[in-house]
């Protein structure tokens, strides 16, 4: 049987106010904590470790009685010297009550204090604690430590050894629950406050994070675009070069210059359908764009202290060889429910989620939908244009041919016959029209293809409507429950629709050839 050990380091000087303050921020965290394990094996037993020391030790002890995790207590040194640096008889009396509670075998002391330096055996009480616990709550206001074996000690500690560190910050106005990954801050030794007041380190975490995908999403899908729009532009020049060449059969050396031409655009556009990479740069487009967006919405479990339920992940993640996004985003689940707390009224909770995330993506939409309307239907006239073009060289070659016929069996079609008609450019024009359009109507319908613009207005006027209908299901909200699963059902709706899109852009194989 799985048991998970909660240890303790924290501040021993607390205000009245912070000490009610954060006694619930640490319950949540005992209870996150339980609530992670369990999800993964229900039979999981929780044991807390405390060195029960005023402060933050005392109120955490408390805090695991009262959730019904037994406790441990471990003491630097022995216990009567121990209890000559409390501040106060009330602290001594609180910490014999509790003491009097824990089972003699559940009681023990690392060192004693003879001869030796009682920072130093703070510092090995620091180390232990880390050492021998599955997570650490650090009520810690992030400040450099006054002298060794302090709480920034441990911390540090904790984070070189990549602990579960979950960091409520005191001085805060409004304590809350931070999971601090190892990977999450650049330093720790930076002179007075490491980070400022009311950081959500997690949420500012996720936040960098979405912005790095987001923008390896765009690097990649502007090199794999710009690939292919080179090779339309290297098709126009090959077919030009052939339509020229054939309609004006030039004279050396200008017929040679064009078959050049039209034989190193050829040669260039076999080499990029061979060595191209545009699959590879296509997939790793929608992988991270995917990756992206997941991370986005998470973001708001974070601010808003909401639990995620569902923790399925797209099974793209386990087709791929490297995996550089593995624990950024399938641990961040469990890193947001380690973490759900938060102070925020719940009005200020329904307002931020609907202006930052159910407007902002409906506005979003709407204004993606209007934009490539735009540019569709300007597409849409030049290829009518074109069309035209076409269809009017064709027209008119063919009533030459016609008139031209029936003049043979003495049949006069009309009085009017322009004489530019019978002239060998008439020749060439038409040609070059039925030669030269119709290869670069392909290329524009092959750039509507890769560019995705219908595609792209079909999705985003169906996310519009389906944040609209949120918003309006948003106002009937009236309690916590409702709102965390209300949050919780749009986080389910985007896998679906990430996974889905994910699914038919793969199957449908969506890169030119």
């Amino acid at each position: 049987m799985n048991t998970i050990t909660i240890g303790i380091t924290g501040h021993r000087m607390l205000s009245p106010k912070q000490a009610e303050q954060i006694k619930p921020v640490i319950k949540r965290a005992l209870e996150n904590i339980i609530f992670i394990e369990r999800e993964q094996d229900a039979d999981t037993k929780f044991k807390a470790i405390s060195p029960l020391a005023e402060g933050a030790d005392t109120i955490f002890a408390r805090v695991a009685i009262e959730v019904g995790i037994p406790l441990e207590i471990v003491l630097p040194f022995e216990r009567s010297k121990y209890l000559e640096g409390f501040s106060s008889d009330k602290e001594r009396r609180e910490f014999e009550v509790i003491y009097n509670q824990v089972l003699k075998e559940h009681r023990r002391e690392l060192n004693t204090l003879n001869g030796k330096e009682a920072n130093d055996l703070f510092l090995a009480l620091g180390v232990e604690m880390v050492n021998s616990t599955d997570y650490l709550i650090a009520i810690w206001n992030e400040k450099n430590g006054k002298g060794k074996g302090g709480t920034e000690d441990t911390v540090t500690y904790a984070m070189k050894n990549k602990k579960n560190l979950l960091l409520i910050n005191p001085e805060e106005e409004h304590p809350r629950i931070n999971y601090l990954h190892h990977d999450h801050k650049e330093s720790y030794k930076a002179e007075g406050v490491v980070y400022p007041p009311e950081t959500n380190h997690l949420a500012s975490f996720i936040i960098r994070k979405q912005d790095e995908f987001d923008d390896d999403a765009v690097v990649y899908n502007n090199k794999y675009r710009k690939l292919w729009t080179i090779g339309f532009v290297a098709g126009l020049i090959e077919v030009l070069a052939f339509s020229l060449n054939t309609t004006l059969k030039p004279e050396l050396p200008f017929n040679f210059i064009l078959a050049t031409v039209e034989f190193l655009c050829l040669m260039f556009i076999i080499s990029l359908v061979i060595f191209g990479n545009s699959k590879a740069l296509h997939r790793k487009y929608v992988h991270y764009r995917i990756i992206s967006e997941r991370l986005r919405i998470k973001r708001f479990f974070c601010e808003l202290g909401y639990r995620i339920y569902e923790t399925t992940v797209s099974p793209i993640y386990f087709s791929l060889k490297a995996k550089p996004e593995f624990v950024i985003l399938d641990n961040t689940i469990k890193l947001i429910n380690l973490s759900a707390f938060s102070y925020w009224p719940f009005e200020q909770k329904k307002e931020h989620l609907e202006k930052e995330l159910i407007l902002n993506q409906q506005h979003y939409h709407e204004r993606k939908e209007v934009k490539f309307k735009k540019r569709n239907n300007l597409y849409k006239k030049i290829r009518t244009l074109l069309f035209l073009m076409v269809a009017l060289g064709i027209m008119l070659h063919y009533v030459k041919d016609a008139n031209e016929f029936f003049h043979h069996l003495g049949v006069h079609l009309s009085s009017f016959w322009p004489s530019f008609f019978d002239t060998h450019a008439f020749e060439e024009a038409t040609l070059f029209v039925s030669l030269f359009i119709p290869p670069t109507i392909a290329a524009c319908e092959a750039l509507k293809y890769l560019y995705e613009w219908e595609k792209i207005i079909t999705l985003s006027a169906a996310m519009s409507a389906y944040f609209s209908g949120k918003a309006q299901k948003l106002k009937r909200i009236r309690t916590e429950a409702e709102l965390e699963d209300f949050l919780n059902s749009i986080n389910r709706d985007m896998l679906v629709e990430n996974l889905d899109w994910e699914k038919y852009m793969h199957d449908k194989n969506e890169v030119p050839t």
